[in-house]
């Protein structure tokens, strides 16, 4: 059925107080200093029948469950149902987790005082732009950017994988060869009359580039945003949604900037080439006319994979083991310790949410509940009848790293198991590339 998309969009500043833990790596990290703000931003969709709200979070990991009524009060005062929300993290490592899980380290604070501001902010906002819905179009275009853009799983001699953030003279030794998707995917929402209202942007690198240690920022997302809002406006919500980039990054050992300090502004360079490339397709968005509109999450069970013998073993997957032991190899024995005391080698079954959006046959999202390898994102995107598809990662709740079955292979850091995070058995990658291009066959059917 043919229907009239409605829109509205809204943003709120979710900034934590100093002190708060960050996460993005192995240890505890209270941030020191506010580098630029945070925010949430929220877009909610309308076809006459049914909101579908889409929230993109300037934080390090969605959360995995709420402890506090977040879902009611939203239905309670909006309608929106918790089947037709998608949570989405940008997957800065210069952020914090804001679920029941925020808090987890015992040396953290025990004050949810942050978290219950954070979520009511939140409520407010969709309310917001709920309360601001109107007539609205979306518009679709697509370009290449590949100059920051790298696979951060480097090929040593010997075939295994080296991550391109170990020492130098390691990485000389070894091939870059690894997959990367330069697509940036852009849908631009406005006014009938043409207004832009929000901007949902799609790509497959890492939210690591801003590197000034315990600083809170938004990273090169944050940039983007700040680029389109001083052209097009300041009610204008950016919302960055990371493709499939488990292993991608913008490390390069091998680039020296002109001057000394310039890796401290990496992100504003990643940020602003990103921007420019955006601002170029002003002209070329393809709108969709009013088109049909499916929403749907799916549940797969997904059993946990056991520690194998590869977990084990020290080698260069970091640079030199001597160099490295403290911060990696010693955390992982810790972990692998901790995880056989606490679940004496029983393996959990999860259960892993894959959303779809389709707007018509012309554009579709698949979201997927972890840090995805960027070839299982490519290979839904050529799998899928839609002309344009989205993958949108950390939707819905973090369930560690999916790699794909040659990268088990070779090992490597998101290969390996973790004790405090989930990881799914080796196959998980291509059960849900499976799924995922099977319903959307279906959905692209159903259609018209």
């Amino acid at each position: 059925m043919t229907t009239q998309l409605k829109a509205g969009a809204a943003r709120v500043c979710i900034t934590p107080p100093i002190g708060t833990h960050m996460p993005g790596g192995f240890h505890y990290r209270p941030c020191e200093k506010i580098a630029d703000d945070i925010f949430a931003n929220v877009l909610v969709l309308n076809d006459g029948e049914k909101d579908v709200l889409i929230i993109s979070l300037d934080v390090c990991k969605p959360p995995d469950d709420f402890p506090f009524p977040v879902y009611e009060e939203i239905y309670a005062k909006t309608g929106i149902k918790k089947e037709n929300i998608y949570m989405v993290a940008t997957h800065t490592h210069s952020s914090v987790s804001i679920g029941e899980k925020a808090f987890s380290d015992s040396s953290e604070p025990n004050d949810d005082s942050y978290k219950v501001g954070v979520w009511n902010g939140i409520i407010n906002a969709v309310c917001e732009a709920a309360q601001k819905r109107q007539n609205a179009k979306i518009g679709v275009c697509s370009r290449d950017n590949k100059e920051f853009l790298h696979n951060r799983r480097f090929e040593a001699p010997d075939g295994t994988a080296v991550q391109n953030w170990a020492h130098f003279e390691t990485l000389s030794k070894c091939v870059e060869n690894g997959v990367i998707d330069p697509e940036i995917l852009a849908l631009k929402i406005t006014s009938e009359d043409g207004g832009e209202i929000a901007f949902i942007i799609n790509y497959s690198m890492h939210v690591n580039a801003f590197n000034r240690g315990l600083e809170i920022s938004a990273d090169y997302p944050g940039v983007i945003s700040d680029i389109l809002r001083s052209v097009y406006g300041d009610s204008v919500v950016v919302l960055f949604m990371s493709a499939a980039a488990g292993d991608t990054n913008c490390y390069d050992q091998f680039f020296k900037f002109p001057m000394p300090d310039m890796w401290k502004y990496r992100h504003l360079y990643v940020g602003r080439s990103l921007a420019g490339t955006i601002l170029g397709m002003d002209a070329f968005y393809e709108f969709l006319d009013q088109p049909d509109f499916h929403s749907g999450i799916d549940t797969l069970k997904i059993g946990e994979r056991p520690f194998r013998p590869l977990d084990d073993v020290i080698d260069f997957t970091f640079g030199p083991p001597e160099k490295t032991k403290e911060y990696w190899w010693d955390v992982y024995a810790e972990q692998k310790k901790l995880w056989m005391e606490e679940r004496k080698g029983n393996l959990e079954v999860y259960d892993f949410p894959v959303g779809f959006l389709a707007f018509g046959k012309d554009l579709a999202v698949v979201t997927v509940a972890s840090e995805f390898f960027v070839e299982l994102g490519k290979r839904i995107k050529e799998g899928s009848p839609f002309k344009h598809t989205m993958i949108w990662e950390l939707t819905n709740g973090s369930y560690g790293y999916i790699p794909t079955m040659e990268a088990f292979a070779k090992g490597g850091y998101e290969t390996r198991k973790l004790g405090t995070n989930p990881c799914m058995v080796e196959e998980a990658g291509d059960i849900i590339v499976g799924h995922a291009v099977t319903r959307l066959k279906e959905i692209y059917e159903g259609l018209k």
